[in-house]
């Protein structure tokens, strides 16, 4: 979509995750998707966003936290007109370009575990910034469950809910000291 990725394990998520979205909502996950990239990139957050890539020794709370804190500002800035359902795509792409831009400067070696990571440290980081508890997705989880057909969910398919799912592995989101990630604390996650 915008930044080109190295990574073929990167790519592949990216891939996957744009095969999933909507063609009705593409265009509002390419804004945030900009978005992110204009904080990213900004020379305002420059120092900041090298600050954070040093202070961390766990890779996957500097990534999946960094973009949750991306998320926050974007959402701040859209003043309420941030397509959520956009926003969750959007985030695992920018993830997998922060995973990336992480790999090239030699900081990390990607692999699954560290991919599974983020994307599990982001979701935490997101739903806490969302101020979503773990019992109110399970709720809705739930309740998705209960409206599709019989074993629907065991057999691969998505909750009606939509969006992308954070890969499983049984694993539950690492605890993340305060203040990781690549927009730092300023957001405060």
């Amino acid at each position: 979509m915008g930044i080109n990725i190295s990574n073929p394990q990167l790519q592949q998520l990216e891939q996957a995750t744009l095969a999933k979205v909507s063609p009705k909502i593409m265009n509002s996950v390419k804004r945030i998707e900009i978005a992110g990239h204009k904080i990213m990139y900004s020379p305002d957050t420059q120092n900041l966003v090298k600050s954070q890539l040093q202070s961390s020794s766990d890779p996957s709370v500097v990534a999946g936290q960094g973009v949750a804190k991306m998320l926050a500002i974007i959402m701040h800035h859209a003043k309420g007109t941030l397509n959520m359902q956009a926003a969750i795509p959007a985030c695992q792409i920018l993830l997998c370009e922060v995973l990336d831009f992480m790999e090239q400067i030699h900081m990390v070696q990607v692999t699954p575990d560290l991919i599974a990571q983020s994307v599990q440290e982001m979701y935490a980081s997101v739903m806490k910034i969302l101020k979503i508890s773990p019992q109110q997705v399970q709720a809705v989880m739930s309740k998705g469950q209960q409206q599709m057909p019989q074993g629907a969910l065991q057999a691969g398919a998505q909750p009606p809910a939509g969006g992308v799912q954070p890969p499983t592995g049984g694993a539950q989101p690492p605890s993340s000291p305060q203040g990781g990630g690549i927009i730092g604390s300023s957001m405060g996650a």
